[in-house]
């Protein structure tokens, strides 16, 4: 962030700061995307490692089957929302 505002350029200070400001928009941008994922894939992705789990524990539970394929549904449903808002 410091080095986008701290950046130099030339013309009247309006013409400046608008440069500043789109340097700064650019910056946040790419930090929101590489620190703030969607919270909610984050958790679907928790969740669903610890069926995956306990399906290793229980292979042969048809109940943790469905609840896992359910979970992968959901997370693909979510990851595809969060791509869409960083368009």
């Amino acid at each position: 962030m410091n080095k986008a505002w701290s950046s130099q350029s030339q013309g009247y200070p309006l013409f400046r700061l608008v440069n500043k400001l789109k340097s700064l928009k650019m910056a946040l941008k790419s930090w929101r995307k590489s620190d703030f994922s969607s919270p909610a894939a984050k958790i679907n992705g928790i969740r669903e490692e610890h069926v995956r789990n306990q399906l290793a524990a229980q292979p042969l539970d048809p109940t943790l089957h469905q609840e896992e394929l359910t979970l992968r549904k959901e997370l693909v449903f979510w990851l595809a929302n969060e791509e869409d808002q960083f368009k």
